[in-house]
């Protein structure tokens, strides 16, 4: 089975989507986030989260760079947290854009899944 998870705002990379695909063998999973962040508890053990880990899925970050709402660095935040959990992280700031999506960013979105389900073929 092939899982692919695409959120928006804060259901983007939240903990609930992180704390499921990442303790579950979900398959080849895969997760696009659009102007979200990173949830985790303020008080993690890293090495105890890190031991719970089963799948590592790749994910694609994609964030405006004039979002009010969350801001852009919320989007390095996420990745610096994945990447030091050893999960594949590519990102990609869409320049002028506030708290959405442009065509930019779903283009890379789809490049994104594509390369995921030709190599899982």
């Amino acid at each position: 089975m092939r899982t692919i998870l695409v959120g928006r705002r804060l259901s983007a990379v939240s903990g609930f989507r992180l704390h499921f695909v990442t303790r579950t063998n979900a398959g080849s999973a895969s997760i696009v986030g659009y102007s979200g962040m990173l949830v985790t508890p303020e008080k993690t053990d890293s090495a105890a989260f890190a031991a719970e880990i089963r799948s590592r899925p790749p994910v694609l970050l994609v964030h405006g760079d004039e979002d009010q709402l969350i801001p852009v660095q919320a989007l390095f935040h996420a990745a610096q947290g994945l990447a030091a959990f050893d999960v594949p992280v590519e990102w990609h700031v869409s320049a002028g854009i506030g708290h959405g999506i442009d065509q930019e960013g779903l283009r890379q979105g789809g490049e994104f899944l594509a390369r995921r389900f030709a190599r899982s073929k």
